[in-house]
């Protein structure tokens, strides 16, 4: 009886956290018809956050750059006033892996934060393609202007160019894609972003 009476509670305790939060600005925390609401009521930015899994030293989190990505955005799109939240990218790239052939590994080979146990690296082919994709889906639910952005300088300049390419392709069409820069690395964090994308109040 009592194991049955724990499966009941946590049955709905797990329910209960999959439920749609309406106050939330995190389209993962929404259902569809409340992101649809959202954009027919005037949230129609977009805001994606790239992180990164990377070592920061032997005293600091591998996820530091994705703990502060999702700090950060909801404070952005709160600020805006009319953004979403789409979930945060925790790759970027990091540094080589050390391959060498198919099957070989050569740890000498490995570069930049590659060669700490525990960092992620992903190409900037696959980073660029995610942020494409994912921007690409945010236009096609009715978001007018996409923010691509990361608090580091890991794979800046592949979201500087996927914007480019699709405010070109887009723009005319009325709906932008704008990359912000590394948040962190301007004063005022995410204040400065408003300014620069031009997206201010």
């Amino acid at each position: 009886m009592k194991r049955f009476a724990c499966s009941i509670l946590v049955t709905f305790l797990s329910g209960a956290s999959m439920l749609a939060q309406t106050k939330s600005l995190l389209i993962e925390d929404l259902t569809w018809t409340e992101v649809r609401d959202a954009i027919i009521a005037g949230k129609t930015t977009a805001i994606y956050y790239a992180g990164s899994i990377e070592q920061n030293g032997p005293g600091m989190a591998l996820g530091k750059h994705v703990f502060i990505a999702r700090y950060l955005a909801p404070k952005i799109a709160e600020q805006l006033d009319n953004a979403l939240v789409y979930p945060v990218m925790p790759f970027a790239p990091t540094g080589d892996w050390g391959v060498t052939q198919p099957g070989t590994i050569d740890p000498a080979k490995k570069s930049r934060h590659m060669r700490y146990n525990g960092s992620v690296s992903v190409s900037d082919e696959t980073f660029g393609a995610v942020a494409h994709d994912v921007a690409m889906s945010a236009i096609t639910a009715g978001f007018k202007d996409v923010v691509l952005m990361g608090d580091h300088g890991g794979g800046q300049a592949t979201l500087a160019k996927v914007a480019e390419g699709m405010s070109k392709e887009w723009g005319p069409r009325n709906s932008r894609v704008l990359h912000s820069g590394p948040v962190l690395q301007r004063k005022g964090t995410h204040e400065g972003v408003l300014t620069e994308t031009g997206l201010a109040h």
